[in-house]
Formats: structure tokens, C-alpha cells, sequence
């Protein structure tokens, strides 16, 4: 079984907005919709398990009625951070999923995930534990300190980690579990938690349009790219 854990319990705080980023209106459509709807046609994909605050529960409810989203199976409540919320999320899991099957675990706010780097995402887990899109890092990069040059980085050893990541599912519960026994508790991307275990990821490279939305710049640049694949 290949389940996906949709991370939408984001408040939206950098968009200026009372609405949490997860249901502003894009094109008449909640922005949830876009990678869901994305995920409930990928033939890959089996079970859909949403996070978000319990408060939201309701309008996650009728989203899935409203577009007849049938691969949707759970609700968990999310936690203060993204690791608790996708912790909650395994821990929802356990008596459902099998100790190989693989979790796949996307945010809300990418919604121009396609299914391309799904499927090629999925493809690696044939050879490699764990993994994660990527994309190369094309602009030159520097370290800096009090906002003064430091030191030029290599671009050939950076990449900007994307959603989805990939995993079998006891190792990232084993990781998430020795995250909080050292008292890791913030940690901003699941992939980083295997090194805990001794477990490396993969890259796959991915697309420059799944990109996160987070500021009101993101949603121009989104609604322009939902035009375009229109025409």
C-alpha cells in the first residue's frame, strides 16, 4: 500500500491573511484542492490521511464531498509543528499500515506536484529506503555573517528540498520516535530525521513549479501558472 499524509495545518501567518493558506481561494477553488486532487487520480496512490487542526475538520469534510474525493480515509488532528503533525499522522496509522508500505508525505501548500515526480518519487523506493524531491540550486549562493560576505558555496553540492518524500513505513516511525527521545522537536523536513537511524535519502529531481506557497507573491505566480496550463 503507498499512503499519503497531506500536511494542512498551516496558519498562513507571512500571507496576511485570517484565512490559513491551506483554503484561500485560487481560481474558485480551495488551494488544498490542487495537490489533493492531484493525489486522488495518481493510479500510485491508494489511501489519503489529511492533518489539520480539529477546527478544520468540518471544512475539510465538505471539500471532500464538494469534489468527491474518494481516497480520502482519515483525518488527524495536527500539532504546534509540522513533526508532530506528521507523527500524529503515523501513530493514526499503526493496526492500518504494514511495517514496508510506503508513506508518502506531501504539504498542503505545494499544489503544483505532478504526477510525474509522483510516480518517479514512488520508482525510487524499488532501490533506496527513503526519498525526497529536490531541485538543483541554479543561483550563486553565498554564506554570510551580519549580513557580510563569509564564503562562496559550490552549487554542485546544494539542493533545495521539496515535497513529497518517500519512506517505508516502521523506519519513519522509528525515526520520528528517536527525534522526540532526543528531544527533537521542531524539525521542519522528515527526511532530515532518518539520519537519525543511520539512514540516508535519495534525491529525485523534481519540477522549479512545485514550489511552497508562502507569500502573496506565491499566489500570483500560481494563479498565472493555472491560466497558462488553461489555454
Amino acid at each position: 500500500m503507498n499512503y499519503l499524509i497531506l500536511l494542512a495545518s498551516g496558519s498562513g501567518k507571512r500571507m496576511h491573511n485570517t484565512t490559513p493558506k491551506q483554503f484561500i481561494e485560487v481560481q474558485d477553488k480551495p488551494l488544498i484542492f490542487y495537490s489533493l486532487n492531484t493525489f486522488e487520480h495518481n493510479e500510485n496512490i491508494d489511501e489519503v490521511v489529511i492533518v489539520t487542526k480539529r477546527k478544520y475538520f468540518k471544512k475539510i469534510y465538505q471539500i471532500i464531498e464538494d469534489y468527491s474525493f474518494e481516497k480520502v480515509h482519515l483525518l488527524v488532528e495536527g500539532g504546534k509543528f509540522r513533526q508532530v503533525s506528521t507523527y500524529n499522522a503515523l501513530e493514526a496509522l499503526k493496526g492500518f499500515a504494514l511495517k514496508n508500505d510506503i508513506i508518502i508525505v506531501h504539504d498542503a501548500a505545494r499544489p503544483l506536484v505532478s504526477n510525474d515526480d509522483i510516480n518517479n518519487l514512488i520508482k525510487a523506493m524499488d532501490k533506496h529506503t527513503s526519498a525526497s524531491l529536490g531541485t538543483k540550486v541554479v543561483d550563486t549562493t553565498i554564506k554570510i555573517k551580519n549580513k557580510k560576505f563569509q564564503e562562496l558555496l559550490s552549487r554542485d553540492n546544494l539542493i533545495n528540498i521539496q515535497t513529497p518524500q518517500a519512506f517505508r513505513y516502521n523506519q519513519i516511525l522509528k525515526a520520528h520516535k528517536k527525534a522526540l527521545k532526543d528531544n527533537i522537536t521542531n524539525a521542519t523536513d522528515d527526511a532530515q530525521l532518518m539520519s537519525l537511524i543511520n539512514k540516508k535519502y535519495y534525491i529525485v529531481e523534481g519540477s522549479k513549479q512545485n514550489f511552497k506557497i508562502t507569500t502573496e507573491n506565491d499566489l500570483l505566480l500560481l494563479e498565472a501558472l493555472l491560466r497558462r496550463k488553461q489555454l
